[in-house]
C-alpha cells in the first residue's frame, strides 16, 4: 500500500510538469545550479536512512553507533541546507524553520505509539485504538479552518503560540491520564486536543516563510522548510525508538509514556520559540553560507 503512494509521484511530476515549462521566472531570479546543495542533500537523506535503519536493528551493539553517525550526518547537512541561525531558531525566518521541526518532531514521534498505549494498557484492538488518529485528524481539520479566519498580525502570533501551548496541554493531559490509569477516553481527548495544536500551527508556518522569503528565495525556503521537518521527525522517531529499547522489560508491554513526555516537551519548547517568527518582517535569506552556524 505504501509502495503505492511512491508510484504515484512521478505521475505527480508528469502532470506537474507542463505548467512548469510554461512559467516564467521573474527577471533576475535565474540561479546556477549549486551542486554542492545537492551533495549536502544526498548527505541528508543518509543521515536520516541511518537512523531508520538504527532503530529497527536486532543487534543491539550496533545501536547507538548508527544512530550516532545518522545523527551527525543529518546535523551538519543541515547547517549546510537550513537558513543560517536555524539550529539556534534566530528571529525571523530561521525560527519558523526551527517550528518546523519541533511541531514535526513532537507530533509524529508521538503519533505512532498513542496506539501502542491504548493496545497495551487499556487492552483496545487496533481498530479502537485507531479512533484515537482520526480524532486527532478531525481536530487538526478544525484547527487549520480557525487559523484561516485570523486576521492582522497580532491574531496570527497568538494563534501560532497557541497551537503550539495546545499540543504540549494535549500531550500532557494524555501523559497524565495514562499514567493515572484513567479512563482510556482520557487518553483519546488529549491526543484529540494536540491534533487542534497541530491544526492552528502548522500551516502558518508555511504561510509565514512565504512572507519571510524573496520571490526568488522562496523555493529554496520552502525545501528548508520541508527538510527540517523530514529530519526533526526521523530524529525523533529514532529516540522514540531507543527509549522504548532502554527502558523495556522482560515479559513486560513496551512503555510508550516518556515519548510523549518527550512530545510534550518539544512542543512547550515551540511555544516559547513562536514570537520570534514575528520579530523581524525584513524578508531573511536562506542561503546558509559556509562556515555558518545554523
Amino acid at each position: 500500500m505504501f509502495l503505492a503512494v511512491a508510484a504515484l509521484a512521478p505521475v505527480a511530476g508528469a502532470l506537474l510538469l507542463p505548467a512548469l515549462i510554461r512559467q516564467e521566472a521573474p527577471a533576475g531570479a535565474a540561479k546556477p545550479m549549486r551542486w554542492r546543495r545537492l551533495g549536502w542533500s544526498l548527505l541528508a537523506a543518509s543521515g536520516a536512512l541511518a537512523l531508520h535503519c538504527g532503530s529497527h536493528l536486532p543487534q543491539t551493539q550496533y545501536i547507538l553507533p548508527m544512530l550516532a553517525a545518522g545523527f551527525a550526518l543529518a546535523f551538519f547537512a543541515a547547517r549546510r541546507l537550513l537558513p543560517a541561525g536555524s539550529l539556534r531558531a534566530a528571529e525571523g525566518l530561521p525560527s519558523v524553520v526551527a517550528m518546523r521541526g519541533l511541531i514535526a518532531a513532537a507530533f509524529f514521534a508521538s503519533e505512532a505509539f498513542v496506539p501502542l498505549i491504548l493496545t497495551t494498557r487499556y487492552h483496545w484492538s487496533l481498530g479502537s485504538a485507531g479512533l484515537a488518529l482520526t480524532a486527532s485528524a478531525v481536530m487538526w481539520s478544525l484547527g487549520s479552518a480557525t487559523q484561516a479566519r485570523l486576521r492582522g498580525e497580532a491574531a496570527r502570533r497568538r494563534g501560532l503560540t497557541l497551537g503550539f501551548a495546545a499540543m504540549g496541554a494535549g500531550l500532557c493531559f494524555a501523559l497524565a491520564a495514562a499514567s493515572l490509569s484513567l479512563h482510556a477516553g482520557w487518553v483519546v481527548a488529549g491526543w484529540a486536543v494536540t491534533g487542534l495544536g497541530i491544526g492552528l500551527s502548522f500551516p502558518m508556518l508555511s504561510v509565514l516563510t512565504m512572507k519571510l522569503s524573496r520571490p526568488d528565495e522562496q523555493g529554496s525556503n520552502a525545501s528548508a522548510l520541508q527538510l527540517s521537518d523530514a529530519l526533526s521527525s526521523s530524529i525523533a522517531l529514532a529516540l522514540a525508538g531507543l527509549l522504548i529499547h532502554a527502558l523495556a522489560r522482560p515479559s513486560a508491554p513496551p512503555d510508550a509514556l516518556p515519548i510523549l513526555a518527550m512530545s510534550a516537551l518539544l512542543a512547550l519548547i515551540g511555544a516559547w520559540v513562536s514570537p520570534r517568527a514575528f520579530a523581524s518582517d525584513a524578508p531573511a535569506r536562506a542561503e546558509a553560507g559556509a562556515g555558518q552556524l545554523s
